[in-house]
């Protein structure tokens, strides 16, 4: 759910201002919004055991910065208790045009590392963050 006012200034809805992650399963009335309003989520992935979530992320007003995509960062969330941590401040990936420059981030099965694309030095490249001891327990 993004609202794009020019090329550069991409925002939530107007209709969801504190968020832009949704999660619905059969039998729901309607959507869910997980609230996140400092955060615009791009790519998300969830858990093997679905309690999980990690997404890419852009923070403030808009994606950009003088014609530049601000730094991502990866967050890590808890469906369940709606509660978020950043795990990575900036995963150096520019976020251009082609999807390699697009950090796509995911949890291994064991949940303790996120793999995800960056291209720090032009070249894109797989990366791990591992996730620290007390993370989860601190989004439950």
């Amino acid at each position: 759910s993004w609202v794009m006012h020019t090329e550069y200034d991409w925002r939530h809805d107007p209709n969801y201002p504190v968020g832009n992650l949704f999660t619905g399963r059969p039998g729901d009335k309607k959507p869910a919004l997980f609230e996140a309003p400092q955060h615009k989520f791009n790519h998300v992935s969830a858990s093997r055991c679905g309690r999980y979530f990690v997404a890419d992320s852009h923070t403030g007003q808009g994606m950009f910065d003088k014609g530049r995509f601000k730094p991502v960062a990866l967050v890590l969330g808890c469906f369940k208790t709606g509660k978020f941590r950043t795990l990575v401040e900036d995963t150096e990936a520019t976020g251009g045009g082609n999807q390699c420059t697009h950090s796509h981030p995911y949890l291994t099965a064991d949940n303790r590392y996120v793999i995800y694309n960056a291209d720090p030095a032009g070249i894109p490249q797989v990366f791990a963050a591992r996730v620290p001891a007390g993370f989860w327990e601190s989004l439950d």
